[in-house]
């Protein structure tokens, strides 16, 4: 069906097709309209073959689907290739390579598939034959994410060796320099010999931005939170709640809004800098913005949306005009398209639906 399509969807999975709870269900009413157009439906996730034959049988998916991180390509319609198209390195070798590269920078980069099924369910909330399908890993490596400051060095070490690393939201994944989420749908069009057509691209982390980059059509709308929003359900209750950041997002997965939704939150002002700055390569539709105490301080924050020309809603779950003097000042609700402020986890859906409404918010 790939072959004479005119749009293509390919779409993350893990925080993109399905919540972090791993539920699909809200999802299963759209594949089903878009099989009814005649639609591929592509899947393009750092989950192995196994973990994905087990979705596409829930969604009765029968197109061609890209599996970890785009290091390979199965399928029962790639007929010419014996069902697979393959692009990475195998799981031995980079093995050897990350332990190369531990070695270099005198620090042990652990693979995912190293932990015990307690910290490896800890850290991915699988468990059982879940755990087991996750780990059946043939073309890429996981590994937890390493420090920030050590990025530099592991880049070097990654040219040094021909590999590349992606960082996912939970952890980063190795991979040959040959393959990633991009190059995957690039083989794949090759093979259709389709080159008259589109594609919709879902993502909502940086190993995605290959296949948003890949992509005629993007629709994310990102969630940014700034410092200390991490310590929601525990700091300061009596002026924020009981409710955790994990619940705020579950919260507006659960509206089922469609459109994809992508969270980030960060202590880094640099960090949120940079992720503004990925509007020129995701082309975000709108953004929901509490920027926390940086609100009141960061010139440098305001100066990279007025860059990158996002329209945003303003949010803040206090009233901050109730409390400190400084908290009055904002650097942003001039350029915002409105702002949201002492109405709890609330304020972020009304600055939903105003953009669901219309792109001018009205």
């Amino acid at each position: 069906m790939i072959e004479n399509s005119s749009l293509w969807v390919v779409s993350d999975v893990d925080g993109t097709l399905m919540d972090h709870s791993y539920d699909l269900s809200p999802a299963k009413e759209t594949i089903k309209t878009l099989q009814k157009l005649s639609i591929p439906v592509i899947l393009c996730t750092s989950k192995t073959a196994a973990e994905v034959k087990v979705i596409r049988k829930d969604l009765n998916l029968t197109d061609p689907y890209i599996v970890e991180n785009g290091a390979a390509i199965y399928g029962e319609s790639l007929k010419n290739v014996n069902g697979e198209i393959i692009l990475g390195k195998k799981y031995e070798t980079l093995e050897e390579i990350l332990n190369l590269i531990s070695k270099e920078i005198d620090y042990e980069l652990i693979p995912l598939n190293n932990l015990a099924d307690s910290d490896a369910t800890e850290l991915t909330g699988l468990k059982g034959n879940s755990l087991t399908l996750m780990r059946d890993r043939h073309w890429s490596m996981p590994f937890l994410n390493p420090p920030s400051f050590l990025e530099k060095r592991i880049n070097i070490c990654c040219k040094k060796y021909k590999v590349d690393i992606f960082k996912g939201n939970r952890m980063s994944h190795l991979l040959s320099i040959d393959s990633n989420k991009g190059k995957a749908i690039k083989a794949l069009k090759k093979y259709s010999n389709n080159q008259d057509f589109q594609i919709i691209g879902l993502g909502d982390s940086p190993n995605d931005l290959p296949l948003l980059l890949n992509s005629d059509i993007k629709i994310v709308i990102p969630s940014i939170n700034g410092p200390n929003l991490n310590m929601l359900g525990s700091r300061e209750t009596d002026v924020y709640g009981n409710k955790s950041l994990s619940d705020l997002e579950s919260m507006l997965i659960g509206k089922k809004y469609d459109v994809n939704l992508e969270f980030f939150q960060s202590n880094s002002e640099k960090e949120i800098i940079e992720k503004i700055h990925s509007q020129k390569t995701e082309n975000y539709s709108y953004g929901i913005f509490n920027f926390g105490a940086f609100t009141h301080t960061s010139i440098a924050i305001r100066d990279s949306i007025l860059s990158v020309k996002l329209p945003f809603y303003e949010v803040h779950i206090s009233n901050v005009y109730a409390r400190e003097e400084f908290r009055h000042k904002s650097f942003f609700n001039d350029i915002a398209v409105g702002s949201i402020v002492g109405f709890g986890f609330d304020g972020y859906e009304f600055a939903l639906d105003k953009i669901m409404r219309g792109k001018d918010g009205s």
